[in-house]
């Protein structure tokens, strides 16, 4: 990746972020990468018993819109799965990367495949940058 990369990684409304995401944290750190946390802010949305007409949520609906918003927001999404999850549109980070592909925004799917004892494997799955300008900084 060039140097003056910025790695956005998501990170929960409450607790910490998942192991996944402290790895790659603690790697972009060890290679000299800039790292931002997009945590889940609450969203409003219609509550005509609300005083004022509105309700604060968080939940599913406010990991999308933070999802979206780091979508909206990235020359290149990254994202990675378990093997089963690839394909499954009711997990978020597969969500995710179909939302890349209709914002237009260059997208890379991997999935990582347990080949038995402690060996793993990351497998490309899935890509759309129609141009290929990122292709030279993804493994594939």
């Amino acid at each position: 990746m060039p140097e003056d990369t910025t790695v956005v990684l998501r990170h929960p409304h409450t607790g910490t972020p998942g192991l996944f995401e402290v790895d790659v944290a603690a790697v972009c750190g060890i290679i000299g990468l800039a790292v931002v946390w997009a945590s889940v802010d609450p969203v409003f949305v219609e509550d005509p018993e609300s005083e004022t007409g509105w309700r604060e949520v968080l939940g599913k609906e406010a990991t999308f819109a933070r999802d979206l918003k780091m979508v909206r927001e990235a020359d290149l999404v990254l994202t990675f799965v378990d093997e089963e999850s690839a394909v499954d549109t009711r997990v978020g980070t597969t969500s995710l990367a179909l939302k890349a592909a209709e914002e237009e925004t260059p997208v890379y799917q991997f999935a990582y495949r347990h080949l038995g004892d402690d060996r793993w494997e990351l497998v490309l799955v899935g890509s759309d940058d129609p141009s290929d300008k990122y292709l030279r900084y993804v493994p594939t």
